[in-house]
């Protein structure tokens, strides 16, 4: 070689030579990692997070990845936001290391160690665990509890370079060989254009980031891919270089969280065990003890090594599902079936299985499809939680229980578990009537003791709110009786009704204290405003009277309990029963009548309550009924008039709904005999356009044959062009104009709805009324306008009552609700217990205290709920007064039974209410025929000291009522009984702090 070439020689020998040295590097690389592990592990060195008070100024979440969604971990902001409205604050939460904003900001996924198990777990007070739904259900806790034969199957299938002891430092997000097979199979498809899809260059570790937190769990562009692969690096080097207990924490994570496809009734299912169950109907624990001496060497029996053929082929499935495992596992489940026969071959030909149990695995063959099984649920033992979890529902703003359900959050409680399940095992033996007689009733009935319902709740005052404690009830269904049913509670009414009068005369006291007595005798009284008299009076007669005086002047007057007088309410005439006969001829004081819950004094006393309203509403005038002439009189006839003709309107609707025009005429005609005259007119009213030929054919057609035929002067003299007034027209028909309206409309508006025909029919039910408005009318126009006058003023009653809690949103405008007609709730009755001995204060109940999401994540979020002020709604000296005539009814009243166990000297007042619902026929005057019971309800509203309060409600229905006699005895003496089990939390000692905010 001559001198002048060799420094080209030099040059090419140089170059190669650095070649292969960085070819050497790159293999070397490819096969250690070790740069990646030196590199990757300083860039995650300073990676933290830590939880501090308050709100976060740094804290980050995550995208829309599906891991990320369901775990409720993207949704954060918007949970905390509705929650502060909803009262809470946030008083913990995660801040984030400067690093981890960093890589966040370069597209790098959150970097933890995420959690494979996760959902909703709730605790009582005591942190006592009452509910865990934990998703996936089944999981393998840890890399050395997964049978070895299931390892080995995932890593021939999915990633044959993990857990090689001799690469301690493997980056597992990358399988050189396998991504580059992808790449050249990619670059193929682009430049030739073929069909078929390229085989996957992802690792177990980019599969993980990809279903979690990728959009929709997809690889949609190589951008996807590059972020998919960074992220699983640099989490693969959170703990340091070496990563061999990563590569084995991976694995894992993959096996029980793979997803699965979905399942009606069940969700998504995710992981090979709760795949197990969920597509196969196989219990893990029973799968994973047979995988476990498949990977033995032990002998086995024939019997055996089918189970574990079973078994195994069950697990190569779902890994081989994975990929397409909503079109694999339901809709193209034979095509999956003949891929796992295919790689049991090939497992069998590497030696990853034996020959034995390839050929156990393949004659195994069944079918895929839903295995799973809903399980059978006990509601009784499930209200509490399922109450809790609405709640919660409720005050999250979560669409679904089954998305609160998989959220990675705790809910902390104020229920006591411990006292819930004494009192739950004490409801549920009282399904056996020897325990009810046990306990001392006697009259309970001949009833099948397992059909009563039983229902008690029981709340804690304490600081500025009322804490729930105990709620069960033994109805077999989702439904709550505490919470959801509208139920006649009977004389619990009498309590809403006597803190209503308390509440009215609070109310003359703050009117008319201030007033001379010149100025209280010019006050103009309507004759029946009686309640409104006695104050006036007695506020002459008291000049330095205080408020608790004339309250308790106010339960000293007495109303009688005759049965002997018809009461006008409810647009009719009504008579009252006592429950016991021997009150009737009594006279007793409201104090007297309500411990022992005489009916007619307090049907007397809600008249007068509700006389007061009348005559004290806004725009309200004591003369309207003694004027003639007053101009308010006619607004209050042209609301009646549309009032009562909607009635009727929607009567006649129902009555014909459904039916075409014919067919409805039809059964006109056989609701009432006819004369010649009435029937024609009516006919040509309805159908106008017929001539007098069709009359006869249609009544034929009801009647058969008849004895008249039609007149054509008859025929002439009913012309409805005669007579324009609905009124007339009805009078010729002898019928309700409104109904003859009706049937008219059928014909020219077929699809004919209620609300339709009441908005069409303003005028006309004006029109049709229009006898009432002449001056004449006097004593009929005073009848109607005392009932719009009573509806308005049970308006106003309405108004008073929810204030105290009573739950629904109208009341029945009779003086029966009084006694229980317009029903109530458990739940609600407590409220009006805790605001009673709340001092007249509403405090706001509380379920749940507090909220903890994401917890041991960098999304970590703390909410604790912060009360609202207490809100005044009663007087103190109101509420003092209705406590003390509650304390009578435990005392010595219909509730003494309960008193009878002398060894807890507690202060405990209530009020019984016994509620029977029959349903009636009647004969053709009107007079009652039969009666049946299709429902009876007992109940007991209590307190205990003033700390505590609750419900206890006895419940039967269905056609066996009759058979059933207990009355609210019945309730009482439960309570009795269930005291000692309370011990815990009333003997509990407690700081019943005053509300630090100003009360209005």
């Amino acid at each position: 070689m001559t001198t002048q070439h060799r420094p080209k020689y030099i040059v090419w020998v140089g170059i190669v030579f650095i070649l292969s040295v960085l070819a050497a590097l790159a293999f070397a690389e490819m096969r250690t990692s070790w740069l990646q592990s030196q590199v990757f592990s300083r860039a995650t060195q300073n990676v933290s997070w830590s939880v501090e008070s308050g709100k976060s100024p740094n804290v980050i979440f995550p995208g829309d990845g599906p891991y990320d969604k369901r775990l409720g971990y993207s949704r954060i902001p918007a949970l905390v936001q509705f929650l502060e409205s909803q009262g809470f604050r946030v008083t913990h939460q995660a801040q984030v290391s400067p690093q981890f904003t960093k890589l966040h900001g370069y597209g790098v996924f959150p970097l933890f160690n995420e959690k494979d198990q996760a959902g909703l777990t709730v605790y009582d007070y005591k942190q006592n665990l009452i509910y865990d739904s934990q998703f996936p259900a089944r999981i393998w806790p840890s890399f050395e509890d997964v049978p070895p034969i299931v390892v080995s199957t995932l890593l021939y299938v999915e990633n044959r370079d993990l857990l090689n002891e001799d690469r301690p430092e493997q980056n597992p997000a990358v399988e050189w060989q396998r991504l580059g097979q992808a790449l050249v199979g990619l670059a193929t498809d682009r430049v030739v254009g073929g069909e078929k899809r390229p085989s996957g260059g992802s690792t177990l570790a980019t599969q993980i980031e990809k279903y979690r937190h990728s959009n929709d769990g997809r690889t949609a562009t190589p951008a996807d891919k590059l972020q998919q692969m960074m992220s699983a690096s640099l989490r693969t080097y959170l703990h340091g270089p070496v990563t061999l207990e990563w590569q084995e924490q991976l694995v894992l994570t993959y096996l029980n969280s793979v997803p699965l496809a979905s399942i009606a009734g069940y969700g998504e299912v995710f992981g090979i065990p709760d795949g197990l169950n969920a597509w196969f109907g196989t219990d893990f624990v029973h799968a994973d003890t047979v995988l476990r001496a498949a990977s033995g060497q032990s002998p086995v029996t024939a019997d055996e090594l089918f189970e574990q053929g079973r078994i195994y082929r069950q697990i190569v499935s779902l890994m081989l599902a994975h990929r397409r495992p909503t079109e694999l596992l339901t809709t193209a489940t034979a095509p999956l079936e003949d891929k796992t026969d295919a790689y049991l071959r090939i497992l069998e030909r590497d030696g990853i299985i034996s020959p034995a149990l390839a050929h156990a695995a393949t004659i195994a063959r069944t079918p895929i499809h839903v295995r799973y099984m809903p399980e059978t649920l006990d509601f009784s033992r499930q209200k509490l939680v399922s109450a809790l979890r609405t709640h919660t529902l409720q005050a999250t703003n979560v669409d679904t229980l089954y998305e609160l359900d998989r959220l990675d959050a705790s809910v902390d409680t104020t229920v006591d578990m411990d006292v819930q399940l004494a009192v739950e095992n004490m409801l549920e033996g009282l399904s056996n009537k020897s325990e009810i007689s046990d306990i001392g009733v006697d009259r309970f009935g001949k009833g099948d003791a397992s059909e009563v319902i039983y229902s008690f709740t029981l709340y804690e005052r304490k600081g500025a709110e009322n804490l729930l404690r105990v709620q069960a009830d033994t109805l077999d269904e989702p439904l709550n009786i505490n919470e959801h049913i509208k139920i006649d509670l009977g004389s619990t009414a009498k309590l809403r009704t006597l803190a209503s009068y308390l509440d009215l005369v609070e109310t003359m006291f703050g009117l008319y204290r201030s007033m001379s007595v010149k100025e209280r005798d010019a006050i103009v009284l309507d004759p029946i405003d009686s309640l409104r008299r006695w104050g006036l009076d007695w506020l002459n007669r008291n000049p330095d009277g205080d408020l608790r005086q004339m309250l308790d002047a106010s339960m000293e007057r007495r109303f009688s309990a005759s049965p002997n007088e018809s009461f006008f309410t409810g647009g009719g005439l009504h008579r009252f029963e006592n429950f016991s006969a021997k009150d009737n001829g009594q006279n007793p004081t409201i104090q007297e009548a309500f411990k022992k819950s005489i009916n007619l004094p307090f049907i007397r006393v809600i008249r007068e309550v509700i006389r007061f309203h009348m005559f004290d509403m806004p725009g309200s005038d004591r003369t309207i009924l003694m004027d003639s002439d007053h101009p308010a009189r006619r607004e209050y006839l042209a609301r009646f008039a549309d009032f009562e003709g909607t009635v009727f309107l929607g009567q006649f609707w129902f009555k014909y709904q459904g039916l075409d025009q014919k067919t409805a005429f039809r059964k006109f005609l056989r609701s009432k005999k006819w004369t010649p005259k009435t029937i024609i007119a009516a006919y040509r009213v309805v159908f106008p356009d017929h001539d007098i030929y069709t009359v006869n054919s249609i009544v034929n057609e009801v009647y058969g044959p008849v004895a008249f035929s039609t007149e054509q002067k008859i025929f002439d003299e009913v012309d409805p062009e005669r007579w324009p007034s609905w009124n007339d027209r009805a009078y010729l028909a002898g019928c309700h104009p409104l109904e003859l309206w009706l049937l008219k409309e059928l014909g020219e508006n077929p699809e004919l709805t209620l609300q339709t025909a009441v908005d069409s029919s303003p005028d006309l039910r004006q029109e049709i009324y229009s006898w009432l408005f002449k001056t004449s009318r006097k004593q009929a126009q005073d009848t109607r306008i005392r009932i719009m006058l009573e509806q308005d003023a049970f308006a106003q009653l309405h108004t008073q009552w929810k204030r105290l809690g009573y739950p629904f949103d109208r009341l029945v405008a009779s003086y029966a609700t009084a006694l229980g007609s317009s029903a109530d709730r458990p739940d609600a009755l407590a409220d009006l217990m805790g605001i009673v001995i709340n001092g007249g204060l509403k405090l706001p109940k509380t379920r749940v205290s507090s909220i903890h999401f994401a917890p041991n994540t960098p999304y970590d979020t703390v909410m604790k709920r912060d009360p609202p002020a207490p809100e005044r709604v009663l007087a103190a000296e109101t509420a003092s007064t209705l406590r003390d005539a509650l304390l009578s009814v435990v005392d010595s009243g219909t509730a003494r039974r309960i008193n009878r166990n002398p060894s807890r000297e507690w202060a405990i007042g209530g009020k019984t209410g016994t509620g029977d619902h029959k349903r009636y026929t009647f004969g053709p005057r009107g007079e009652k025929l039969t009666s049946v019971a299709i429902s009876r309800s007992a109940t007991f509203v209590f307190f205990i000291e003033d700390r505590f309060f609750g419900t206890m409600t006895a419940f039967v229905e269905g056609e066996n009522t009759d058979e059933f006699t207990f009355t609210s005895s019945l309730p009482v003496t439960v309570v009795g009984h269930m005291l000692p089990l309370l011990d815990p939390l009333i003997e509990a000692p407690t700081l019943i702090q005053t509300p630090d905010q100003p009360v209005p």
